[in-house]
C-alpha cells in the first residue's frame, strides 16, 4: 500500500491498492486516493478499479463521497462493460445504491441503432423510478433529431402508468404518443398526434394494445389549427 498522509478537512489523506468498493450487488478492486478511516475509503476521494463477471472485465472510476468502503453520498461514476457500452451516473448514493434525483448516460457500442440513452429523475437503490422521469434516446449525432424522448412514470427504468413518447424524425416530422404505459409498452386508452415539417398534422384518439394501437376517430387539420376532416370507426 502506497500512502501519502495530507489534511483533508478533519481527516487524512492516502492512495491505497487493492482496495474493494462496492457498487451495486458488484465488488470492484482497485486504486482509491482521498480521504480514509484506517485503510478504508471515507468522505471525499476518488477510485478506479475493475471487476470481473461471467462476460469479462467490467472497468469503473468514481469520483466523490465514499463511507465504509462503498460509494455513499453524491457521486460521479463511469463504468465500462466488457460488451463496449460505456455508463455515466451523477447522483446520490446510499451504500453503494444510487438513490435521489441524477442523470445516467448509456453509450451503445458502434454499430448498435442507437447511439445513446440519457435517463433524468429519481432513483431508487439503484432503479430508475420516478413519477416525472425522461429518458431520451438518440439514433444520431443531431441532438434535435432522430431522437426519442420518453416522459412520464418510470419503475425500474421502464414507463409504467401515465406516460408520454415524443419521436423527433430527421425529416422534420414530430410524432407524439400519449397514455397508459406497462412495462415500456404503450397499453389502454390513448391519443397520437403526428405533425408534419410543414405544420399539418392529425389527431388520433384510440386504445394501444403492447404498442399496437387502433385509433377510434381521426381528425386532420391545416398548419393554423383548423380541421379538415375526421372519420369515426
Amino acid at each position: 500500500m502506497e500512502s501519502t498522509t495530507g489534511t483533508t478537512g478533519e481527516g487524512k489523506t492516502e492512495t491505497l491498492s487493492d482496495i474493494k468498493v462496492n457498487y451495486g450487488n458488484d465488488t470492484y478492486t482497485g486504486t482509491y486516493s482521498g480521504e480514509v478511516n484506517g485503510d478504508i475509503p471515507e468522505d471525499e476521494g476518488e477510485f478506479t478499479g475493475t471487476f470481473t463477471s461471467d462476460s469479462g472485465e467490467w472497468k469503473m472510476t468514481a469520483k466523490g463521497e465514499f463511507s465504509d468502503g462503498k460509494l455513499n453520498g453524491q457521486n460521479t461514476v463511469n463504468i465500462d462493460n466488457p460488451n463496449g457500452y460505456k455508463f455515466v451516473i451523477e447522483v446520490s448514493f446510499d451504500n453503494g445504491f444510487e438513490n435521489g434525483v441524477g442523470t445516467r448516460e448509456q453509450i451503445y457500442p458502434d454499430g448498435k441503432k442507437i447511439i445513446k440513452d440519457v435517463y433524468e429523475g429519481n432513483f431508487n437503490n439503484g432503479k430508475l423510478t420516478d413519477d416525472k422521469g425522461t429518458r431520451t434516446y438518440y439514433y444520431s449525432d443531431e441532438n434535435d433529431k432522430d431522437i426519442q424522448v420518453r416522459e412520464g412514470q418510470f419503475q425500474n427504468g421502464m414507463l409504467s402508468g401515465t406516460g408520454k413518447v415524443t419521436v423527433y424524425y430527421t425529416n422534420g416530422d414530430i410524432k407524439v404518443y400519449e397514455g397508459e404505459y406497462k412495462d415500456d409498452k404503450w397499453n389502454g386508452s390513448a391519443t397520437l398526434t403526428y405533425t408534419y415539417a410543414d405544420g399539418t398534422y392529425y389527431y388520433q384518439e384510440g386504445t394501444a394494445v403492447n404498442d399496437s394501437f387502433t385509433p377510434s376517430i381521426t381528425i386532420n387539420y391545416d398548419k393554423d389549427g383548423n380541421e379538415l376532416s375526421r372519420e369515426e370507426s
